[in-house]
């Protein structure tokens, strides 16, 4: 039986097609977010963080992603890191977005509602803050959909 690539070796590879050279970041860079690093045709480096999906048993995973605002330690979660671009996986794609820029879009447009109480269960968490048992990790999940409201979206398909 033939192994399948890992979301971040497709990843790594259309980023080759697409004229960069990717290279996957250090220990100390991974710890602040960022897992590739890209150097574009002009010779600066660009840093992205790639989200993969654990696994696809059905479509419906594609829906939703998952937002960090604040990590288990309470320390600004991966929305407010270094890199400068965030990659989502999709079952047949990666949805490439600037960071700041969907940073800014979250809490200009009050999409994660943190004029509520907080819930208590994941599957709640839909446009709602969720907060882990016994951790200061507040997470929220938006439709993959909004992601395309952003300027700055790309969608790099898997298998053209």
């Amino acid at each position: 039986m033939e192994k399948q690539p890992t979301p971040f070796t497709v990843f790594q590879d259309l980023a080759e097609k697409k004229g960069y050279r990717p290279k996957r970041a250090t220990t100390s860079l991974k710890k602040e977010n960022v897992q590739f690093i890209f150097q574009t045709p002009t010779h600066k480096n660009i840093e992205v963080d790639l989200k993969t999906k654990k696994k696809f048993k059905n479509k419906s995973f594609d829906k939703w992603i998952w937002i960090e605002f604040a990590n288990k330690y309470g320390r600004k979660g991966w929305i407010y890191g270094r890199a400068k671009f965030i990659a989502f996986e999709t079952a047949d794609s990666f949805i490439l977005v600037n960071r700041s820029e969907l940073a800014n879009f979250l809490q200009s447009s009050n999409v994660a509602r943190f004029d509520l109480p907080f819930v208590d269960q994941p599957w709640k968490a839909k446009y709602r803050v969720f907060r882990r048992p016994n951790t200061k990790e507040t997470l929220t999940q938006i439709k993959t959909h909004d992601l395309l409201k952003l300027k700055s979206v790309q969608i790099w398909k898997k298998y053209e």
